[in-house]
């Protein structure tokens, strides 16, 4: 029975169904990886659009994998970079709507600094 139950125990041969279900990642693109991790920290927003673009157009001729990965990184990075517009057209609305005395970048008015000091000091 012991020898029986050692026989069982010998690696059989892998089949050709169960080296399919192995992922080779050799074949990854690199470009797609770096457009998720790009887009996943938020800030990148802007590299991992690009690099998805690029991993995209590779994936077509190369054959290699990873155009989930970089259709992902360009999701998030185009909701990012959407966000990032929103929230800065947001901040100029309520800074105007907040601070509405605040209209120019000279806020005492264009001649406030003469050559001699200023006004009212003479």
């Amino acid at each position: 029975m012991a020898e029986k139950d050692k026989k069982s125990d010998i690696a059989q041969p892998v089949t050709e169904k169960e080296q399919k279900q192995k992922f080779d990642w050799t074949s990854l693109n690199t470009l797609a990886v770096v457009s998720l991790a790009a887009s996943i920290s938020w800030v990148g927003a802007l590299v991992g659009v690009i690099t998805g673009h690029i991993a995209l157009a590779q994936l077509k001729t190369s054959g290699e994998n990873g155009k989930r990965l970089a259709q992902v990184g360009l999701g998030l990075g185009y909701f990012y970079l959407f966000g990032w517009i929103i929230l800065g057209l947001l901040g100029v609305v309520i800074k105007a709507l907040v601070f509405p005395e605040l209209d120019g970048l000279q806020p005492m008015g264009p001649g406030y600094m003469d050559f001699d000091g200023p006004r009212g000091d003479h």
